[in-house]
């Protein structure tokens, strides 16, 4: 149970800094219609489904040919992750003043946008093994990866559906513009503190 909280934390803090996710859903809102930007949640939720089973399956090859070349990827996974907060500390914010709305002609195009936006996103699987093989050997813990799996997806969904519904306000954007930075770093401190920690104890399995 505390390997499922840390995570959804994680997975909550990294919905809350905005990216290409949030933008499409920007976008989409700046346009009015409500529906078909569900639906272009319900496609980038789909897309963190499709990372995680791709992960589990890239993470369960690698385990069953070898448990060191595993905490390999971990101990790879976390330096990764090091870097991103490093990266994060930086944050200046983003400025959302110059995006033009996208107009999806129906609904099937919409989800199709959402789904490839987030699939094709090249950081997104790195980020789902980074932070996923530290806590949860697929084999060993299959229920808690699957719980993890289904969270993050209705997570993702629930999140950016209330940010469809918000951002369409003009002072929601600003809020989100003047605090993004403060998000930023506040989600790299944390996946900082998290991947030393986990980076400490793997470095001790493999030489000990």
């Amino acid at each position: 149970m505390d390997k499922l909280v840390i995570l959804v934390g994680i997975h909550f803090l990294a919905l809350a800094s905005p990216g290409p996710d949030f933008i499409v859903v920007l976008r989409s809102s700046l346009a009015g219609k409500l529906r078909r930007t569900l639906f272009c949640c319900a496609g980038i939720a789909l897309g963190v489904a499709s990372h995680l089973l791709l992960a589990y399956f890239g993470l369960s090859l690698i385990l069953s040919q070898s448990g060191f070349l595993y905490s390999v990827i971990v101990v790879i996974g976390c330096v990764w992750l090091i870097n991103m907060g490093l990266s994060g500390l930086k944050s200046q914010g983003s400025n959302f003043s110059g995006v033009n709305q996208i107009d999806y002609s129906n609904h099937f195009t919409a989800f199709r946008d959402g789904y490839l936006t987030n699939l094709l996103n090249p950081k997104a699987l790195v980020y789902f093994v980074s932070v996923i093989s530290p806590f949860v050997r697929p084999g060993e813990e299959n229920i808690l990866y699957a719980a993890v799996g289904f969270i993050f997806t209705i997570m993702t969904f629930i999140w950016f559906s209330f940010l469809a519904v918000s951002l369409n306000t003009f002072v929601v954007r600003k809020l989100f513009e003047k605090y993004a930075c403060y998000i930023d770093r506040f989600f790299s401190i944390v996946i900082l503190g998290l991947a030393c920690y986990m980076l400490y104890h793997e470095i001790q399995k493999l030489f000990v």
